[in-house]
């Protein structure tokens, strides 16, 4: 739980004010007499102090992971949370199966390398600085990302185009790396105020950001899983009116990919109207694909999941754009 302290505002020489600091505070963070500390100014009228040497020296965290069922998952999570040196060791060693899945993974955390690797231990370093990492642009680029996987897995889709859908669903991965990117400086970035300042973004900019991220990453899978049916769905072609319909949809989806990005970058609560008027059109015509697979005969189980993603890509996107409604241009710091 924060601590509050109460303290009274002394005069000193006749023109100076000074509090004193909390003791506990100084013993923590092993401040001494002469030590410089940085006072940073909130728009809410608050005040933060953060000692200048604490700010100036990166920390080193290690993370120590054992193998077991949720490895991968670990390697992840350690990742997310900011540990810049990771080991994982088995005692049997690890299968080529495990390790060529670890390795896989790694490649996908961007900073990440394997620096020593023995049968039974691989450690692992990440050379990823926040200060290097401009959250805005990354989040643009995984957007792009997303919005050309849409466009290439509904055309994929209407021309039944299988290398359009492993192109698609290939660039899952890459939106999955901006993805992990983004987590990782953002929670350090909230952790730690002088990196958030260096960034010139405010914390809850970065909490924004954070779940925009999150959103483009759904968007992406969902993109993909409709590409992916395509492959394996190579006998079946949708009749001619569905096509139609879905194209439309697409259309309407790239549109709406495009404006609720800018809705949020910009806090355009018009843009992000736009965007929940064109994803009712969407809803409207994923009910008449459904009424009309239902009555003419078409692969069912295909065209439900085809309307599923579509439609869900649809809802995330008016999620993206529901950010902006409530900002002000003074919260895009």
């Amino acid at each position: 739980m924060p601590s509050m302290y109460r303290r009274k505002i002394q005069v000193v020489g006749g023109r100076s004010f000074a509090i004193t600091l909390p003791k506990g505070w100084v013993m923590n963070n092993k401040l001494t007499p002469r030590d410089h500390l940085l006072l940073e100014l909130k728009d809410d009228g608050s005040l933060v102090l953060v000692p200048e040497k604490t700010a100036e020296q990166p920390t080193t965290s290690s993370l120590q992971i054992k193998e077991s069922h949720r490895v991968i998952r670990d390697l992840i999570w350690g990742y997310l949370l900011g540990y810049d040196h990771i080991v994982l060791v088995s005692d049997k060693g690890f299968s080529s199966k495990l390790l060529a899945e670890t390795k896989k993974t790694i490649r996908g955390l961007a900073g990440a390398e394997i620096i020593d690797e023995a049968p039974n231990k691989i450690e692992i370093q990440i050379l990823l600085d926040p200060v290097a990492v401009e959250p805005t642009k990354v989040l643009s680029r995984q957007n792009a990302l997303v919005a050309s996987m849409i466009n290439d897995a509904v055309q994929a889709f209407i021309n039944w185009d299988i290398d359009r859908a492993e192109s698609a669903e290939n660039r899952d991965e890459e939106v999955d790396r901006h993805y992990f990117t983004l987590v990782r400086v953002v929670r350090a970035a909230i952790r730690d105020l002088t990196l958030s300042r260096k960034l010139n973004i405010t914390p809850l900019r970065l909490m924004d950001i954070r779940l925009v991220a999150k959103l483009l990453e759904e968007i992406g899978d969902k993109a993909a899983s409709l590409a992916s049916m395509v492959r394996t769905n190579q006998e079946y072609r949708p009749s001619s009116q569905l096509l139609d319909k879905i194209q439309i949809i697409g259309k309407y989806l790239s549109e709406n990919q495009s404006d609720a990005f800018n809705a949020f970058l910009n806090c355009d609560p018009e843009l992000a109207s736009n965007v929940l008027s064109k994803k009712n059109e969407v809803s409207k015509l994923v009910a008449s694909i459904l009424s009309f697979a239902n009555s003419s005969g078409e692969k069912l189980f295909t065209i439900l999941r085809t309307c599923f993603y579509l439609e869900e890509i649809s809802n995330d996107q008016v999620d993206i754009a529901d950010i902006a409604a409530p900002l002000f241009k003074g919260n895009n710091k």
